[in-house]
């Protein structure tokens, strides 16, 4: 059988382990007799539904080779706009990173000495400056808290958008965003145009 010779043969060319593993698993379910979207579809965590189909509608027209040929060219496509993307987004998350470690450097020590000369003053200070104070005090009275939630709030939203419903509201919502929703549909249609 050619695909499962295929298999064989990508499977000693891959460094990955894990993925040599799935390749591994494939090319045993191909060999005792299921098809290759069957035994794709047992990993949808590394084959998505969208190469699946693809694979599956190839293997029942008898195009098998020109559609993994496309598929090849699909997902070498999608890589370099993800690679592009990802360069091209690098600047922005730096400089916001940088902003908010000043940001965080400003509450937590310019402005408690900044606050210290403002009560002295003995004045009714105006309500923007009262937050930034506010602010700072809450930094520092509860920095542990801020370090551990901060990391624990992205673990779980990380939970909730790997489930079905959680993913649904995640993509709706990254849909409808301003601007940046305008970039995903963008970028998701150049996928399928490349």
């Amino acid at each position: 059988n050619q695909i499962v010779e295929a298999l064989g043969a990508l499977k000693d060319q891959v460094d990955n382990d894990s993925l040599k593993v799935i390749l591994s698993e494939v090319k045993q379910d191909v060999n005792q007799g299921l098809s290759l979207a069957k035994a794709l579809d047992k990993h949808p965590k590394v084959f998505n539904s969208v190469y699946i189909n693809m694979v599956e509608a190839g293997e029942a027209s008898g195009n098998l080779e020109v559609v993994l040929i496309k598929l090849a060219d699909f997902t070498e496509s999608q890589l370099k706009l993800r690679r592009k993307i990802k360069g091209a987004m690098m600047y922005p998350i730096i400089m916001m990173g940088l902003g908010a470690l000043l940001i965080g450097g400003i509450f937590a020590f310019i402005i408690p000495k900044l606050a210290k000369t403002f009560v002295s003053m003995k004045k009714e200070l105006p309500v923007p400056t009262k937050i930034s104070i506010w602010i700072s005090e809450a930094l520092q009275s509860y920095w542990m808290i801020i370090v551990i939630g901060i990391p624990l709030a992205f673990y779980l939203f990380k939970k909730y958008i790997s489930t079905n419903k959680g993913e649904f509201k995640w993509h709706r919502f990254t849909l409808k965003a301003p601007i940046f929703g305008e970039i995903v549909r963008l970028v998701n249609v150049s996928k399928f145009l490349i």
